[in-house]
């Protein structure tokens, strides 16, 4: 990725800065990319500049050979400090959406459509049995026909049909770290979702739900199976039987 930072000393500093670049992704304790350095790559240092010049400083990163794409990663800049402890605060300074080499082949079965532009292809739950208070993971593919253009977040639901739900696991795609406002006609992204099963709930046979709802408003998607539409905006991912 090459960069133009665009610096400015009211008043050069004694000594030579460095200065840190880095991009967070899902992992924010290791950065997918990173540039450690002086101004200029050491050849205009910040305490060579004219006092209130603007001056442009270009380079390029490299980008780790393993990163978990897609992901918008969240790019920072700071100065760097002697003691790190007392280091200057990060800056933000953009985004940059980071897709796989390849994306998954388009699923030729359909699920379910949600909203207008984004489909279910594929959906299961790591497991059948559960007791209260373990852990259950929906898995969930979306396909992307058309950019949703506002955040959504998943809704993943513990409820017998039509009631309020008893168990909660809704969460923006890919933990936040992918947002739909980034998403784009061909894409294919692989998800998945968690979901507590609440202590003291009863012995039972209870379904879990999916779907998606506007972030700002609450308000669920449209669902529709083969042209129905679905109750709550809602799709039955499966059965947990609970047991105590």
């Amino acid at each position: 990725l090459s960069f133009t930072l665009y610096w400015r000393a009211e008043q050069p500093p004694d000594d030579a800065p460095e200065f840190k670049l880095e991009l967070l992704g899902r992992d924010v304790e290791d950065p997918v990319g990173q540039l450690h350095s002086y101004h200029g790559r050491g050849l205009y240092p910040a305490n060579l500049w004219p006092a209130g010049a603007l001056i442009a400083d270009s380079f390029t990163i490299r980008l780790e050979d393993e990163i978990d794409a897609p992901v918008l990663a969240r790019t920072f800049v700071r100065l760097v400090a002697e003691d790190e402890a007392d280091r200057p605060k990060s800056v933000p300074i953009g985004d940059v959406k980071i897709v796989p080499q390849t994306w998954p082949e388009p699923a030729e079965t359909v699920l379910a459509e949600v909203g207008d532009g984004v489909q279910l292809t594929a959906v299961s739950l790591s497991q059948t049995t559960a007791k209260p208070g373990d852990t259950v993971t929906v898995h969930a593919t979306w396909q992307v026909i058309s950019p949703p253009g506002k955040h959504l977040t998943t809704l993943i639901h513990l409820a017998e049909a039509g009631q309020p739900p008893l168990a909660v696991g809704d969460s923006p795609p890919r933990q936040g770290s992918y947002p739909t406002t980034v998403w784009a006609a061909g894409e294919v992204i692989e998800d998945e979702y968690a979901l507590t099963i609440p202590t003291g709930l009863g012995n039972g046979r209870y379904p879990i739900w999916i779907g998606m709802y506007d972030s700002e408003t609450v308000v669920p998607l449209p669902v529709m199976v083969n042209g129905v539409g679905q109750p709550d905006g809602r799709y039955l991912v499966g059965w947990i039987d609970v047991r105590n």
